[in-house]
C-alpha cells in the first residue's frame, strides 16, 4: 500500500531537526486495510 504523509519539521538555526511531525490521512489509510489510528476517548 502506499500511504501519503506530510512531515512538519522544526529546525535549529544551523539546520538541524529538533522535532517533526507525521500526518496519515486516517480514512484512506482505514479503507485500505490498515488498523485505525484514532482512540476512543476513555
Amino acid at each position: 500500500m502506499q500511504l501519503k504523509v506530510c512531515g512538519m519539521f522544526e529546525l535549529t538555526e544551523n539546520g538541524r531537526i529538533i522535532e517533526w511531525r507525521e500526518y496519515y490521512d486516517n480514512e484512506y489509510w482505514t479503507k485500505c486495510g490498515g488498523p485505525t489510528l484514532v482512540f476512543d476517548e476513555l
